[in-house]
């Protein structure tokens, strides 16, 4: 038999402030803000106290619960420090202890009767077999059973018996047990009929079960939550459930798939809980719990599936929620959404039909003194009766409360039902909308409809994107907003765009209602469909919707989407049309022939755009013609671009001058310019420098790919020892002689600007290496270094290093496809346990085998500053019998080096 767990109340005074949720911090203690209830005296030790119980105005007699007698006040003065309480539930501690009182006296079978065992469980299916016999009275199981939970406050709690169609018939605890339906086996479940808020919830076990019960209701759905609400209420429940985390025992399948159906509601099932939740106990971390899911609107409710319909088929019925709460109606929406709420006072009846029930409400939004009848059908009688009764019982506290203030005349009803009238606080307004509901759900949730309506997969990568925004704990505090819409490499269609554009747009076009609440947290600004050659010109109509919805994209990526000349001309519409466009990138496409009236049209169009920083056309084989003509539109327009990547377009020589003559243009704003790649050849690069040498604004340039000359190497250097301002410089596969690369050596000696310098694929010499090694200790500025694929054995290496060690400034230094080997491991090995700078350095491809490779991480101390090494692409484990003793020492060595990032 599963045993109810007892609760940790060994606390401290300090431990039961929740701390989670937003808004300002608060200065008064939680007492303070729930003064209810009296303070208790201090008994001597051989007084045994009894169930604290405010007298209700109508005395109670019942010989099977005998009411217990009051507590005498004691006088301001002499009265304990006020209690702490929860701030949802009136949960009281006196000093260390909560004041834990004795339930009434259990009553024993009679032993000339025939006895009874019933099944008693919690809504956690915990449960206890009890022995009873026919003069038992409800009241009486109730007592017997709280006796063996050890629960003292039993006034909150009753017993029902679950029907076949899954809800609950109340049993009345004055009757006897025969009168009630109770027979042998019979299972009952102990749990709370009414949820109100309690005046004084002072027994730790009330406080256990009512968490039980809300939890319960969270899980299950019957409570429906947002999201960020559901993760941070699993979180709490985990940290319940498992302590604080402990990253030994709490490792990845930890939990399995079904295990985790009992913290999570199944509507956000697909997320995940990262939370780390800072609790001091297990009592601080359940008032939490409470006083979070006491902010989801349906808190408290007891809900129930109902159908509606005009006809009398009941092919025609639909589903409907009704929920029954202690201040109104919650009636599930047909055709969106959530819940209308219909105050007790504004029903004017509710009565049982043969079919169901029928509720009369007000209908004055249409027309003054007039109402609306609304007919439900349910699943038995027994379903109807169960919501009449909740709602009429409801209803009578509601008429308690109006007549202490003198409104109205005490309700008429029977004295266990008007016993609890003064054990609870008046309804509190009810929220319209969760807290924590925020328009990336929205968006998100309507995609994930979408995709099921149409029976489509869903793209994870997308929905993991905004999971990683709502999932933070503190996400809507800090203004955590999803900005970026990132589908680069995934295949695409215009489909599956369209169903993300169509989401984005009834995320945005959904209304909010007076007294609903949402948080902005969505505000785009990129979106990435680079990489997927299968959109072509068919995700126009899809972006076009995806753009107008969102209003606020200005960072575009259409990069190998394999848009044509043919599907040219709807993007040229939506670029004339989007007039904040920052960046735009359409390299790589398949724009080879565009005629010069099309090519006009496009570039005509951007020129208006006085936003437009940054573009890239790279890699489309347009005709040298044509770009020729781009480039003098763009030296005589107005336009703002810094960023211009023109790579791989067939520029060639007679290009170079026009380039000259854009750098070299009063308007020209050009910043970073990228002509990699071309056919520009000595002459036309050439030209390209004397005009970045002019310009003297630029920053970034890449001239990889194009032959360059030692005339141009030295014209760039001296721009460089004067006034050039360029801190990032390719010179990748430019053919550069041993003359111009000694050139660079000599600028980097006193440059004081470039932080990149990329000199792979050029042939670096073991002269060359003695001179760069010379150079690089004197240089303070030079961050990261690319000298790859450029033929350096271990002799020509071991130079370099001499200078590497000494280097002062340099973090990434990237040295793949060298074929050092293994002596050229010995000094890279000195060089970085020496060097305190060095972060990041890669070796792929550099023909290292498992030995080489567990001689050199053996020598790596671990004090070393680096944080990365990259040793992939290597044949370490391509030898089918590996002996297990190298295997093993390379493992073991990875561990030992732990801090360090190796990538194998």
């Amino acid at each position: 038999m599963q045993e109810v767990q007892s609760l940790d109340i060994s606390i401290t005074s300090s431990t039961l402030r929740p701390k989670g949720g937003g808004g300002r911090a608060r200065t008064e203690s939680i007492a303070e803000r729930w003064d209810l209830g009296r303070s208790q005296i201090n008994t001597p030790s051989n007084f045994t106290p009894s169930h604290i119980s405010n007298t209700p105005t109508i005395s109670i007699t019942n010989t099977a619960a005998p009411s217990p007698p009051s507590v005498i006040p004691v006088p301001t003065s002499e009265r304990e420090p006020a209690p702490r309480r929860s701030q949802s539930l009136n949960i009281q501690r006196v000093g260390e202890e909560f004041n834990i009182f004795r339930a009434s006296p259990m009553r024993k079978p009679n032993p000339d009767l025939e006895k009874l065992l019933i099944h008693v469980s919690l809504v956690d299916q915990s449960h206890k077999v009890i022995c009873i016999t026919e003069d038992f009275f409800v009241q009486d199981i109730i007592n017997l059973f709280a006796g063996k939970l050890g629960l003292a406050q039993t006034e909150y709690f009753s017993l029902c018996e679950q029907t076949t169609d899954g809800y609950d018939r109340w049993l009345d605890p004055t009757k006897l047990i025969t009168d009630a339906g109770i027979r042998n086996l019979s299972k009952l479940i102990f749990k709370i009929k009414y949820f109100k808020q309690p005046k004084k919830l002072t027994d730790p076990k009330a406080v256990h079960l009512y968490y039980l019960q809300i939890q319960h209701s969270v899980v299950n759905g019957i409570y429906p939550c947002s999201e960020a609400m559901a993760l941070r209420l699993s979180a709490l429940q985990f940290y319940i459930t498992f302590g604080a985390h402990d990253k030994d025992q709490h490792v990845a399948g930890f939990l399995d798939h079904e295990t985790l159906l009992g913290f999570i509601p199944l509507a956000h099932f697909h997320t995940h809980t990262d939370d780390q939740i800072k609790c001091n106990t297990i009592v601080e971390a359940k008032l939490r719990y409470l006083d979070l899911a006491n902010k989801i609107p349906t808190f408290g409710v007891t809900s129930f599936q109902v159908f509606d319909t005009s006809r009398e088929s009941s092919s025609a019925r639909t589903a409907r929620i009704i929920c029954v709460a202690e201040n109104g109606l919650l009636i599930a929406r047909k055709d969106k959404t959530g819940y209308d709420f219909f105050n007790y006072k504004d029903v004017i009846k509710c009565l049982s039909t043969p079919r169901g029930i029928k509720i009369q409400i007000p209908f004055s939004c249409v027309t003054q003194n007039t109402s609306e009848t609304m007919n439900f059908d349910t699943s038995s009688n027994e379903q109807s009766n169960n919501i009449i009764e909740l709602l009429t019982g409801y209803k009578y506290f509601i008429q308690f409360d109006d007549s202490l203030k003198g409104l109205c005349a005490p309700p008429t009803v029977d004295l266990h039902l008007a016993g609890q009238f003064s054990l609870f606080l008046p309804p509190k307004p009810r929220a319209k909308s969760d807290p924590l509901r925020s328009r990336a759900e929205l968006f998100k949730t309507i995609y994930l409809q979408l995709c099921t309506t149409y029976n489509t997969k869903p793209l994870m990568k997308f929905v993991d994107q905004v999971d990683e925004i709502l999932d933070k704990e503190g996400s809507f505090r800090n203004l955590l907003i999803y900005t970026t819409i990132d589908l680069s490499s995934l295949n695409l269609r215009a489909a599956d765009l369209s169903f993300i554009a169509d989401a984005l747009r009834d995320a945005f076009n959904t209304p909010i209602e007076e007294g609903e609440t949402l948080v902005e947290n969505l505000d785009l600004h990129t979106i990435d469909l680079s990489n997927n050659p299968l959109l072509g010109s068919d995700v126009a109509e899809p972006f076009k919707i995806l753009l107008q919805a969102a209003g606020t994209i200005v960072n575009i990526n259409l990069k190998n989407i394999g848009i044509t000349n043919k599907g040219l001309g709807p993007f040229i519409s939506i670029f004339e049309k989007l007039d904040n466009i920052e960046s735009l990138q359409i390299g790589k496409n398949r724009i080879f022939e565009i005629t010069e009236n099309g090519f006009k049209q496009i570039f005509e169009g951007l020129q208006y755009n006085t936003t437009l920083k940054e573009l890239n056309i790279s890699g489309n084989p347009i005709k040298y013609q044509q770009i020729n003509k781009f480039l003098k539109w763009f030296a005589t327009s107005n336009t703002a671009i810094n960023n211009l990547s023109i790579a791989s377009t067939m520029l060639n020589s007679s290009s170079g001058s026009e380039i000259q003559k854009i750098l070299t243009s009063n308007g020209c704003q050009l910043q970073q310019l990228d002509v990699s790649l071309n056919d520009l050849g000595s002459s036309g690069t050439k030209s390209v420098i004397k005009g970045v040498v002019a310009n003297n604004q630029i920053t970034d340039l890449s001239l990889s790919g194009n032959k360059i000359e030692y005339s141009g190497i030295h014209t760039l250097c001296q721009s460089l020892e004067t006034t050039s301002r360029l801190s990032k410089i390719s010179l990748r596969y430019c053919n550069l002689s041993s003359k111009s690369l000694y050139r660079i050596c000599k600028l980097l000696e006193t440059n004081t600007t470039i932080t990149s310098l990329d000199l792979s694929m050029n042939k670096i010499s073991k002269s060359v290496c003695q001179a760069l090694s010379q150079c690089l200790p004197s240089n303070k500025t030079l961050e990261e270094l690319f000298i790859t694929n450029c033929e350096m054995g271990n002799k020509e290496f071991s130079k370099l290093c001499v200078g590497l060690e000494l280097n002062e400034s340099l973090k990434r230094i990237y040295l793949d496809m060298n074929p050092f080997g293994k002596k050229g491991l010995t000094p890279l090995i000195t060089v970085i346990n020496s060097n305190k700078v060095i972060e990041v350095i890669t070796l792929r491809n550099i023909t290292l085998n498992a030995k080489y490779t567990l001689d050199f991480l053996k020598k790596l101390n671990t004090n070393s500053t680096i944080q990365k090494i990259n040793l992939s692409e290597n044949p370490i484990f391509a030898v089918e019998k590996l002996l297990p003793a190298i295997k093993n020492g390379i493992e073991e060595n990875i561990k030992r080096l732990n801090r360090i990032n190796i990538q194998i």
